[in-house]
């Protein structure tokens, strides 16, 4: 599964400190030969097959359960992709709850259906009566936020986090963490630092909170101050990925004055053997390589990752980068036609989003990226685009048209879902 799988490289001794000696670093060796990429996929239905098969006897069910396996019928559709069928099955819910509202987790899948399916105005009063129910609930106040920020109402969208932050309890980390999140997301990055900052005065024997409060640090280029933290954790479990991965990021940044290629290059190979798979590490690797003119080292990264992504576009255009500066012209020419495609595809879906972000509500652009999407066999892309053109064009026969070849295509009968108008 990664350079996990097939890479290898070697250890001289083990590290006790952050920054080991020379002669103890991990390293990619030059001359290690790098597996063929795949080409990448031609459509990815069976993989939408699979996904959705689970769905089928949900589909078919009266759904007079409890409200437990009735929320956990959703969650399984929300996982699979189908956040249509699972806002008609949280929408039952919250109807037959005459006396009592639906459980708070009910609910909040409930407004996560709704922003998926760009119901903005829905997914808001939704949010607003879980806050009226709980005021201290932040995952409803992260969903107000997000419902005003798809309504192009920033300010407001700012103002219900902030008046979250400065109720935020002493105790809720996770809450706090997620703002900071969220924050970050609208780019208020003073506010999410200073938020971390708090956070971090209380919990800093909390390694999630020491790390974002030190990654959000580093964004803000006071590297001595997250080297401090990050290097802390790395002497007290050396053996987490993540501290490995930020120490190794801090080290291989040019504007940092104690940069280290030699050193980043192990601590983000340390990372990678510690979570093997992980697709962030390699392609800071990659990259890495490139700037070092390690091309051969390069290659084997590069063709690595494309196992785990080979539809990435950028992965493919530095793997050709990287053979024809080592001098392999029939391979990066192969490779540079590939990404060619996928560079096309890529420009075309980013021209469509920005269509959809102009008119979010408008089921046309959502409809023609579904189709691009079809015609480049991304069909959980297009399952996922029709959903949302099903609901804003009023369930148009075109739309069910296209819901019904996909279905056909993957193998399965097209759900009572679309069998109905939804206004």
């Amino acid at each position: 599964m990664l350079i996990g799988m097939n890479l290898m490289f070697y250890l001289k001794g083990r590290q006790a400190q952050p920054a080991p000696p020379t002669s103890n670093l991990l390293r990619i060796e030059e001359t290690m030969t790098a597996p063929a990429p795949p080409d990448p996929p031609t459509d990815d239905a069976a993989r939408l097959r699979e996904r959705l098969s689970r769905l089928t006897e949900i589909w078919s069910n009266k759904r007079t359960e409890s409200p437990e396996t009735i929320t956990g019928y959703a969650e399984t559709a929300m996982k699979s992709g189908d956040m249509l069928s699972a806002r008609v099955i949280l929408g039952g819910l919250s109807s037959r709850s005459e006396k009592t509202s639906a459980p708070p987790k009910a609910q909040e899948m409930l407004g996560q259906c709704l922003l998926a399916l760009v119901r903005y105005d829905s997914a808001l009063q939704v949010y607003e009566s879980l806050l009226r129910q709980n005021p201290a609930y932040t995952p409803a106040t992260i969903g107000v936020s997000r419902a005003y920020r798809g309504m192009e109402k920033n300010a407001e969208a700012v103002k219900a986090l902030n008046a979250a932050t400065a109720s935020l309890s002493p105790g809720d980390v996770q809450g706090g963490l997620a703002l900071a999140a969220e924050l970050q997301k609208s780019l208020q990055n003073t506010q999410a630092l200073a938020l971390l900052e708090t956070l971090y005065q209380k919990e800093s024997q909390n390694s999630a909170v020491a790390l974002t409060y030190a990654f959000a640090l580093y964004n803000q280029q006071r590297f001595d101050d997250a080297e401090k933290i990050v290097a802390v954790w790395l002497k007290q479990t050396p053996e987490d990925s993540r501290v490995n991965l930020y120490y190794g990021i801090m080290l291989a940044n040019p504007l940092y004055k104690q940069r280290d290629p030699a050193l980043a290059e192990h601590y983000l190979l340390k990372a990678l053997q510690l979570k093997p798979g992980d697709v962030n590490v390699m392609e800071r690797l990659g990259s890495m390589m490139m700037e070092r003119e390690r091309y051969h080292a390069a290659i084997y990264v590069y063709s690595n990752l494309l196992t785990a992504v080979p539809d990435s576009s950028g992965a493919r255009l530095q793997l050709a980068n990287a053979y024809s500066r080592s001098g392999d012209v029939e391979n990066a020419q192969k490779q540079k036609e590939i990404a060619r495609r996928l560079v096309e595809r890529d420009s075309k879906e980013e021209r469509l989003n920005i269509a959809i972000s102009h008119s979010p509500t408008d089921y046309h652009p959502h409809f023609a990226l579904a189709r691009h999407y079809l015609q480049r066999g991304q069909l959980s892309g297009a399952y996922f685009q029709l959903q949302i053109a099903f609901v804003h064009s009023r369930s148009s026969a075109e739309v069910k048209t296209e819901l019904k070849k996909l279905f056909e295509k993957i193998g399965l009968p097209l759900p009572p879902t679309y069998q109905v108008t939804l206004l």
